[in-house]
């Protein structure tokens, strides 16, 4: 049935379906992003491990930071796994996660961004301050339909960091 949905409805519908959720989400979850500092590390490799580092660079600098990667979550100390196994978690989960930084006293926030995600607008309604970019390689270009499409996606993303960041940490970045 869902295969069927997806072949008579416009991709227009679906770009619209997917911003609705992703905005509708932050606003559920009162924006969390606005409250700490956040990092988006997006490429084809490396993204989890470049993650993992700059979270403890932070953290040895005296920053409270989570982050989402494929592999896991992490805010503060307490480790989640992610059982999804998706670079980039749905809207809502993502805001939950988010919001669950800002409780537990977080200033940074490291989000692994995928070309896919934001395909589906998953990081509308996030403020990203600061972007990573590891690499580029022709991987998961089916998805995109073609090398192009995916250069296309990944640069999507740089759209969309914040103008003029509003968050200041402890000045460590």
């Amino acid at each position: 049935m869902l295969s069927f949905l997806r072949k008579i409805t416009p991709d227009f519908v679906f770009s619209i379906y997917h911003w609705t959720l992703a905005k509708l989400s932050a606003f559920l979850y009162r924006y969390p992003s606005n409250k700490m500092m956040v990092i988006g590390v997006t490429g084809t490799n490396g993204k989890s491990s470049t993650v993992q580092l700059i979270a403890q660079l932070l953290t040895l600098l005296g920053d409270k930071v989570g982050y989402t990667t494929t592999a896991g979550f992490k805010i503060l100390n307490q480790e989640i796994e992610n059982k999804m196994k998706m670079t980039m978690p749905g809207r809502f989960v993502l805001q939950k996660l988010l919001r669950k930084m800002v409780k537990s006293g977080c200033t940074v926030a490291i989000i692994e961004t995928s070309s896919q995600g934001v395909e589906q607008f998953r990081h509308i309604g996030i403020n990203y301050d600061t972007a990573v970019f590891t690499n580029l390689t022709p991987e998961h270009i089916e998805a995109h339909g073609g090398f192009e499409n995916y250069k296309r996606a990944k640069g999507k993303f740089f759209q969309y960091l914040t103008k003029r960041p509003r968050k200041r940490n402890n000045g460590t970045i």
